[in-house]
C-alpha cells in the first residue's frame, strides 16, 4: 500500500534500507514473538528522510519540537517528522507512529515493536559499520542486550566525534539497564 509512495519520494538506496530494515524486523518479530505491526513500522521508519529540513520542521508539532530538544538537524528530525507525515498519509495506529516518531534516538519505556524498529534500522544487513556484527549477535541472542550494547556503541562513536547525544537515548539505555537489574 506504501510502497508507491516510498519509491516515488525515497531514492533507490533508501527505498532498499526500507525494505532491508522491515526484513530485519520480520526476522525479530518471529524470533521474540513480537506483533508484525513493527515490520510495518520499519517499512516506513524513513519516509522522511529524504525531506529538506525545512520541510521537515513545517511538519512538526509544539510535542515534536519539545522531544527534538533542541537538536533541530535532519538526523533526529526524520522521525518525528515521518510520523507526522504518515498522519497525513492516514495511519491512525499509535504503535506505528511512536515507532517511526522515536527509532532514531529513542526513548524511556520503549515497548518491543518500537524496540524492533530502533534496532533493525541499526542492523539491517546492508549497514557494514565496525561493530554491527556483535551487536546483530548480541540482538539475537536477547533484544535488549543487543539494544544496550548498540547504544554504548552508539554513544562511544558520538562522543569521538563531538556530536550531541539526544537525552531520550540516556533515558531509553538507563530504562534497559533497570529492566535488565544491571
Amino acid at each position: 500500500m506504501y510502497t508507491e509512495y516510498l519509491k516515488k519520494y525515497l531514492s533507490d538506496e533508501r527505498y532498499n534500507h526500507c525494505v532491508r530494515t522491515k526484513e530485519m524486523a520480520q526476522k525479530l518479530c518471529d524470533k521474540y514473538n513480537i506483533d508484525n505491526i513493527a515490520v510495518t513500522a520499519a517499512y516506513l521508519h524513513d519516509i522522511a528522510k529524504e525531506l529538506s529540513l525545512d520541510e521537515m520542521v513545517k511538519l512538526l508539532t509544539k510535542e515534536d519540537i519539545k522531544d527534538a530538544c533542541g537538536m533541530m538537524n535532519k538526523n533526529i528530525l526524520h522521525g518525528l517528522a515521518g510520523a507526522r507525515l504518515c498522519e497525513k498519509l492516514g495511519i491512525k495506529d499509535e504503535r506505528i507512529i511512536s515507532c517511526i516518531k522515536y527509532h532514531t534516538f529513542g526513548k524511556k519505556n520503549m515497548s518491543d515493536i518500537e524496540k524492533v524498529v530502533y534496532i533493525s534500522d541499526a542492523i539491517e544487513l546492508g549497514r557494514n559499520y565496525e561493530g554491527v556484527e556483535e551487536i546483530r549477535d548480541r540482538v539475537l541472542k536477547s533484544l535488549n542486550e543487543g539494544i544496550i550494547y548498540e547504544i554504548e556503541h552508539k554513544v562511544k562513536y558520538l562522543f569521538s566525534n563531538r556530536k550531541q547525544i539526544h537525552p531520550y537515548t540516556i533515558e531509553f539505555y538507563n530504562t534497559l539497564l533497570e529492566e535488565n537489574k544491571w
